[in-house]
């Protein structure tokens, strides 16, 4: 079956828990409980994988509330490139230089580069943590009551925050990232930044800002110094697909 997604017509539009609560009873594939969720990931496309009855009976309803919106079929949304990690990032005359954590480097043309995207975003890692200690409840017979080591494993899920940015290109490969972290380093023009140096992440992004209009950037990238963290990849990625179909129509 077709599926289509809704899409706000512009990043700047917001929309109240209350009004897209009330305008979501719809369509019977979104429920009020999943709301506070779309509004937390909402990067442009506000739902996906709606029969096409409901995507219009939504949309209908978010438009009597004063909510513009386009309907665009699910298979009609670009579907992004794997990527490739890069930890070193140069701009030298009229190309770019990526290089991996294994120093190997590809050269792209500036020419070649159709977008970029950046920003802090919210990633969730799961951890083990080993606790031992010492049971002292014996046993009958020999050795009864001699303390016994036991190790414990308990499971977390914690959420870190990270920066990414992404570089994508006409030719093959299409697509490669820097991701940061509190344990790691990039480079950019040779300079190592870290996580905790913000100042030297927003002199990166508008320095490479610089090569393209600004519609073939995302906001982030746009406005470095505005705060703004993306809940989850999931999110980051929805934007980076929204300004792509924009830019296709």
């Amino acid at each position: 079956m077709e599926t289509f997604s809704l899409l706000f017509k512009s990043l700047d539009q917001t929309i109240t828990r209350e009004s897209l609560e009330e305008a979501s009873d719809a369509a019977a594939s979104v429920a009020r409980a999943d709301c506070p969720r779309l509004l937390r990931e909402n990067s442009g496309i506000l739902v996906s994988r709606l029969p096409r009855d409901e995507a219009h009976a939504f949309q209908a309803s978010l438009a009597g509330r004063g909510f513009e919106t386009e309907v665009v079929a699910d298979a009609a949304l670009p579907i992004l490139h794997e990527s490739y990690q890069i930890q070193r990032v140069e701009t030298r005359d009229e190309v770019l230089v990526l290089t991996d954590s294994m120093g190997r480097e590809r050269v792209r043309p500036l020419t070649d580069l159709v977008f970029l995207a950046a920003g802090f975003l919210n990633r969730i890692e799961f951890k083990t943590e080993i606790h031992q200690r010492l049971d002292f409840r014996g046993h009958e017979g020999r050795g009864a009551g001699m303390p016994k080591l036991v190790t414990e494993r308990e499971f977390k899920e914690e959420t870190e925050q990270i920066f990414r940015m992404d570089f994508f290109f006409w030719s093959e490969p299409n697509r490669f990232h820097l991701v940061l972290t509190n344990e790691t380093s990039i480079f950019h023009q040779g300079t190592p930044i870290r996580m905790k140096l913000r100042a030297a992440i927003e002199r990166m992004m508008a320095d490479l800002a610089k090569l393209l209009p600004p519609e073939r950037l995302n906001r982030p990238m746009r406005e470095p110094a505005v705060p703004r963290v993306y809940p989850s990849l999931t999110s980051y990625e929805n934007e980076v697909r929204w300004h792509f179909h924009r830019l296709k129509a």
